[in-house]
């Protein structure tokens, strides 16, 4: 009996071991899938967070973008992208800008001389930076404006400007009206001149010497669409000024205290056939005497000199066409100042009768990066006057730029070229290479 007794105690002891260690397996198995459970609910936790901060993000970014104006990159209104913004932004305030900062090493290094201090002419400049604020009162009722601080804004270099300051009303897309303060719309770089829409460091000279860009002046204008793909821009705007300089770009006033009684006459035609092609031209006419004279010594007593005979003619055409990352972009431009001698005589100094500028650029897309070819012949005097009434002109300006931009972003660009330059001069032209880096971005 005893050892009945001792074998089912045995036994017992034998199968409550197995069931507890079944039942501990069982247990271990459970707490491995619930820790298992719980790793996987931490994962998607995290990522859920890290989603909804994504999101936060994104909201705020968007609030910031629709306070300010996304930047799309199209012109609108005859205006730049960057100042396009306010004719599309939700908020009523749009803040947009540009700037670009420049370094240029002249391969045949001459020197300036300035307050008794001779130095070469290698440069770095901060060229421009620009600030653009716009406020749309009503769909119908815009205001834009661009302020501009040039060669770092300081007292002895630089310049501060309002380049912009205009009401636009708008009546439907074949009438509307600008008054104020604007720049005109004449020319290629000349219009489109934030830094990531042209790719040469520097504008070309067809566009500062020709064509006097930035050309801002205070007037009105009226432009819409005639047809599809058929747009126009006219309008008036107070005149150059003689008295301030014997070229056409030192006569601009940018509508500072600008002379108003010759007033300056423009039109403008763009024509987009087929996707990808534009061809425009305009054309400028106005007096630039501002009704004023002066005496100057002559050969015998003093000479009455008068600027009232003195006028302005401007007329250029150009086109851009893009095909498959391709781009090509051609202008020609010319001008005329009348009674030039007039002009000689009353600066006592050369003055500018003819002077004429084209230009070809082709540049190719390959993801991020930009080469680019151009080439472009300028000359200031083609026909010029001295203060004795001579005339005098100057050889041909010819410059090939080969260069390179990269985009990290459409709005930001880095630039680097080489311009191998013939400067004309009269009777001579005189190497002026360099090589030129710049910054440039729109926001």
């Amino acid at each position: 009996m005893k050892k009945i007794l001792i074998s089912l105690a045995v036994a017992s002891l034998l199968t409550t071991s197995l069931f507890a260690d079944a039942e501990t397996d069982a247990l271990r198995a459970q707490l491995k899938a619930m820790t298992e459970r719980l790793d996987a609910m931490e994962t998607k936790t995290s990522e859920t967070e890290e989603k909804t901060d994504s999101l936060l993000q994104e909201v705020a970014d968007s609030k910031v973008a629709d306070s300010f104006g996304n930047y799309s990159g199209e012109s609108y209104a005859g205006m730049s992208p960057g100042a396009s913004k306010v004719y599309t932004n939700k908020n009523k305030l749009s803040v947009g800008g540009y700037g670009k900062v420049d370094y240029t090493n002249y391969r045949n290094q001459g020197t300036t001389t300035k307050d008794g201090v001779t130095k070469t002419k290698d440069k770095a400049d901060a060229y421009r930076a620009v600030l653009y604020f716009g406020y749309r009162f009503t769909d119908n009722i815009i205001l834009n404006s661009e302020i501009e601080f040039e060669h770092g804004g300081s007292a002895e270099n630089g310049e501060t400007e309002v380049e912009m300051l205009a009401l636009d009303f708008l009546v439907n897309k074949s009438l509307n009206f600008r008054v104020g303060t604007y720049v005109l719309p004449i020319g290629l770089v000349a219009v489109n001149h934030e830094p990531t829409l042209f790719n040469t460091v520097a504008r070309p000279t067809t566009e500062v010497d020709i064509i006097p860009s930035t050309w801002f002046e205070n007037g009105a204008m009226v432009y819409g669409d005639i047809v599809e793909g058929l747009r126009y821009q006219t309008g008036i705007v107070a005149g150059f000024d003689a008295t301030k300089g014997s070229d056409l770009r030192k006569m601009r006033s940018k509508g500072s205290k600008s002379a108003a009684d010759d007033a300056g006459y423009f039109a403008r035609i763009d024509y987009s056939p087929i996707e990808g092609l534009n061809i425009a031209g305009s054309y400028y006419y106005g007096n630039a005497g501002q009704n004023a004279s002066t005496t100057v010594g002559g050969t015998g007593a003093n000479e009455a000199v008068s600027l009232n005979d003195v006028d302005v003619n401007l007329w250029e055409v150009h086109a851009t066409a893009k095909l498959a990352g391709f781009e090509a972009n051609v202008m020609y431009a010319t001008h005329k100042i009348g009674s030039a001698e007039e002009v000689a005589r009353f600066h006592n100094n050369k003055a500018t009768d003819e002077a004429f500028g084209y230009y070809a650029n082709l540049n190719y897309t390959y993801g991020d990066w930009v080469p680019f070819a151009q080439y472009e012949v300028t000359n200031k005097y083609d026909k010029g006057v001295n203060a004795d009434s001579t005339t005098f002109s100057y050889e041909d300006t010819k410059q090939t730029t080969i260069g390179l931009n990269w985009k990290p972003h459409p709005q930001v660009v880095l630039k680097a070229d080489y311009v191998f330059a013939d400067k004309g001069e009269e009777g001579k032209t005189v190497d002026d290479d360099r090589f030129e880096l710049g910054m440039g971005f729109v926001f």
